[in-house]
């Protein structure tokens, strides 16, 4: 029945409290052992992670560890990718939890649907439980919180979609190249826009989903979307293309400057000021209204409104960082 090699890549950084729940994840999947490989790619941890792994690749021939000196995250992908010998590849986080099926299942699609990506939905949660990490993960799972990727709001049946984390098809990187390791952040969805430019496909399948650990507070729900906003204009800078991302990423910067530019304006005539009103009355009834109807005994609207901006702002300021900063390379 299975014939297939799978190549995990898993990137860490100072991971000993989740490296060994990773490990065994991959471990306990519903596929043969002798037909998975773990690739560890270290990027100098300063903890017992390197300990850990190499403790399991003495145990265990499949584990495999490599170190990562430039400690971003494309650059650790790459060097799974380069060292992997499956016929598929799989890049997991050692912060999310999977299912035993994941495996099966996601190769079973990739071969039916004649796929070059296929993955599943990630149900958003936190580790504590409280109104303000509660509030966080309705708006996480929300269209109107992160732009209605499916990927996080979940599907009833397989679609073809612009991104998905998941399986590759290792053959698709000979095709399109590996990681873009200038860019920090986005490079998933950077390379699944080259995947899909050269006629491949990419499928979300509604039987594989996995738990993903948000942020649990406004602070580093904040810092987090602060820096993958920055990156929206530096990804389409360093790329020279525009298309490198979707609509949806730069939504909270056209928002964030339908405001601050009228009110800039005001300097020329009051007026102005007006339009910067309107804009502003109009996000708050849209995320008013939303967090009415989303809301549940665990938060309340108040916190789900603060989730709301919280996540707005912070994407849109993040991108208006990164038009700065392209500004000062030109100069």
């Amino acid at each position: 029945m299975f014939s297939k090699k799978i190549s995990v890549v898993l990137a860490c950084y100072n991971e000993e409290r989740y490296i060994i729940n990773a490990i065994k994840t991959v471990q306990d999947m519903d596929y043969p052992q002798d037909l998975t490989e773990i690739l560890i790619v270290d990027g100098g941890s300063t903890d017992n992670t390197l300990k850990i792994v190499s403790e399991y690749a003495e145990k265990y021939k499949n584990i495999k560890l490599y170190h990562n000196p430039r400690k971003i995250s494309p650059v650790a992908f790459n060097i799974g990718i380069v060292n992997a010998t499956g016929d598929y590849i799989i890049l997991m986080s050692a912060h999310s939890k999977y299912k035993p099926n994941y495996f099966k299942i996601l190769t079973e699609k990739i071969i039916e649907l004649a796929a070059d990506l296929v993955g599943g939905y990630s149900i958003t949660k936190t580790i504590t439980d409280t109104k303000v990490s509660n509030a966080i993960v309705k708006v996480i799972m929300n269209k109107f919180g992160l732009g209605g990727a499916k990927m996080r709001t979940g599907i009833s049946k397989i679609e073809q979609v612009d991104t998905v984390t998941g399986m590759f098809r290792k053959s698709v990187f000979d095709k399109v190249g590996l990681f873009n390791e200038r860019l920090v952040r986005n490079q998933d969805i950077e390379l699944s826009k080259r995947i899909t430019a050269s006629g491949g496909k990419i499928f979300i399948i509604p039987d594989v989903n996995f738990i993903y650990y948000a942020r649990d507070n406004y602070k580093d729900l904040w810092i987090n979307n602060y820096r993958n906003g920055m990156w929206v204009p530096l990804t389409v800078y360093i790329t020279k293309k525009l298309g490198a991302l979707s609509l949806r990423h730069f939504i909270p910067l056209v928002f964030l400057l339908s405001v601050i530019i009228p009110v800039i304006a005001m300097v020329i005539s009051p007026l102005f000021g007006i339009i910067g009103l309107v804009s502003f009355i109009l996000h708050f009834l849209l995320v008013l209204v939303t967090s009415k109807k989303i809301n549940d005994n665990s938060t309340s609207v108040f916190h789900l409104i603060i989730a709301f901006y919280t996540i707005h702002l912070s994407y849109g300021f993040g991108s208006l960082h990164g038009l700065l900063k392209i500004n000062e390379l030109f100069k």
